[in-house]
């Protein structure tokens, strides 16, 4: 017969083996791992337009010039490293006239027409360039030492006349826009109008 004494210290070894197992209900397995950050960095294009300067007795990128001479040019857009994949686009604007008076070419071996409802827009794809990599330079125009434009013999043309020949580049990434430059061209443009406050081109 087992004494008062020792049933109560069954009774209390047995409470603790209870408890012991509810204790281990609790016990949830649980790990923690490093964090991992995720960062996004905008992407970057850079690009610069750039010519020679004009007549070296007028402001630069002004000529004097007289009926039939021909006018080195070489508006040339230049990709800078560290740039992502993108379009390049080139504006050419034509001021009052200008087809009476001066003959150019862009150079379509390079440049493509964006389409006959953007007259005047061109366009190339341009890789990636890592940023230690080497910068990517296009000529616009076609002709001697990269590009010229030639002033037109033309009994219309008087002394004082003012011809304005314009040419502005773009850039965009190519992300989402892949084989869609009429798409890429639209976004820039919006995007730009937002920007300035003004209506696209």
């Amino acid at each position: 017969m087992i004494s008062k004494k020792k049933f109560v210290s069954a009774i209390l070894a047995i409470s603790i083996v209870a408890a012991l197992a509810v204790g281990g209900t609790l016990a949830f397995l649980t790990d923690k791992d490093d964090p991992i950050t995720n960062t996004f960095t905008m992407g970057n294009v850079n690009i610069n337009l750039i010519e020679p300067a004009g007549d070296a007795l007028a402001t630069p990128n002004e000529f004097k010039v007289s009926p039939g001479t021909t006018v080195t040019k070489d508006p040339t857009v230049r990709v800078d490293p560290g740039s992502e994949a993108s379009y390049l686009f080139v504006k050419v604007e034509e001021g009052a006239a200008l087809s009476t008076y001066v003959d150019y070419h862009v150079d379509t071996n390079v440049w493509t027409l964006l389409g006959p409802d953007y007259p005047g827009v061109y366009y190339k794809t341009q890789s990636a360039i890592a940023a230690d990599g080497t910068a990517a330079s296009y000529n616009v125009l076609t002709g001697d030492n990269g590009g010229s434009v030639t002033i037109k013999d033309v009994a219309g043309m008087k002394t004082g006349d003012v011809v304005t020949l314009t040419f502005t580049a773009y850039a965009i990434q190519q992300a989402k826009f892949e084989n869609n430059p009429i798409g890429a061209w639209t976004a820039l443009q919006t995007q730009l109008a937002a920007s300035s406050g003004t209506g696209g081109n």
